[in-house]
């Protein structure tokens, strides 16, 4: 079994924090050597005021040059854990999205333990336009609530073993 490190690029796009403390802007990150973004998006228990609320964006370069939405998020596209210990939650919950956008929110999340996986595919992308990087930002939320968010990049265009995997950091 080849390990995790050797086809898995992970990026961290939020430090922990407390998300009540402003908007949580994430890092820019570059699908340019890689097809597939998991974005991974954790917090812990707050308050009914605390509830998450995430929006995707889209790039031409890390400074954020032509930002726009990254309308991707449809059904199949979110998979969610919630519950005050996700201990007993062994499965997702996958919620349906008809229409494309670029945010996904939860008004049940605040007093919840939250994981959220967003698969984002580099396709999404309007590279006809030069848009290669992507970035998450999580809304100020309600009341003390830590969490942050790791992109995990996947079938790299490039093949290595973990010291020599091309870095998604632009």
């Amino acid at each position: 079994m080849q390990p995790i490190s050797e086809n898995t690029m992970v990026v961290t796009a939020i430090t922990p924090v407390d998300l009540n403390t402003a908007v949580n802007p994430g890092d820019y990150v570059s699908l340019e050597k890689y097809k597939h973004c998991a974005i991974v998006v954790s917090a812990g228990v707050g308050t009914a005021a605390s509830d998450i609320a995430i929006t995707l964006f889209q790039a031409q370069d890390n400074a954020g040059t032509g930002v726009k939405a990254l309308n991707c998020l449809v059904t199949k596209r979110v998979a969610v854990k919630e519950a005050v210990s996700l201990a007993a939650v062994g499965t997702y919950t996958v919620p349906t999205i008809a229409t494309a956008t670029n945010a996904y929110s939860s008004l049940t999340s605040g007093e919840s333990i939250c994981l959220y996986v967003i698969d984002i595919n580099a396709d999404d992308l309007d590279v006809d336009n030069g848009f290669t990087h992507i970035n998450l930002s999580i809304a100020k939320v309600g009341a003390s609530k830590i969490g942050g968010a790791n992109y995990h990049l996947s079938q790299a265009r490039y093949m290595g073993n973990a010291e020599t995997l091309k870095s998604a950091i632009a």
